[in-house]
């Protein structure tokens, strides 16, 4: 897929075309793929995991799709009771869960935590919001521009990508 990043656009706006360029049947991937690759530009002396996106899904053991100290991050285009109660499980377990799924699910995403009586205790954000505000800050701190930024975190996305999955149409090319 080939998205634009206009200097003159947000990086909100940037990852938000991302995830509107998905194809049917890569729901989860790309945003897992992006979310990891936004870890790793972030803590580049940490290792963050990377697996293919259906595995994670289908997978009801272990803390979420990345671990770093004690936050576990779950990614998902599609919140679930099943996610929820994952993240859940993660509070009895000393974790601290971050759900992440695009702007327009993070209301179904805390409907279902608020039924879970968890939603207090938790955080749910927008892979958009997530994301860019990792770029802005990561950009900042190094003293170079946000495409410089995006550009860096596409590259991360794009290898693990190439890692562990076989659709390589998901890859991104940056105009």
């Amino acid at each position: 897929m080939q998205v634009k990043c206009e200097v003159g656009y947000s990086p909100g706006y940037w990852v938000s075309m991302i995830l509107q360029e998905n194809t049917p049947g890569s729901a989860d991937i790309v945003e897992q793929h992006l979310v990891g690759a936004k870890l790793e530009q972030r803590h580049p002396n940490i290792q963050i995991s990377n697996q293919p996106g259906h595995a994670a899904n289908m997978s009801t053991s272990g803390s979420g799709d990345f671990q770093v100290g004690t936050t576990c991050y779950h990614v998902t285009a599609n919140p679930s009771l099943s996610l929820l109660k994952k993240a859940a499980s993660n509070l009895g377990g000393g974790l601290f869960p971050v759900i992440l799924v695009p702007s327009s699910k993070v209301s179904k995403a805390k409907h279902l935590a608020e039924e879970q009586g968890i939603d207090a205790r938790i955080e749910v954000f927008a892979i958009e919001d997530f994301v860019a505000q990792n770029i802005i800050e990561i950009s900042e701190g190094q003293q170079q521009s946000f495409v410089e930024t995006m550009r860096s975190i596409i590259e991360k996305y794009n290898r693990r990508l190439e890692e562990v999955e076989t659709d390589m149409s998901l890859k991104i090319e940056l105009q």
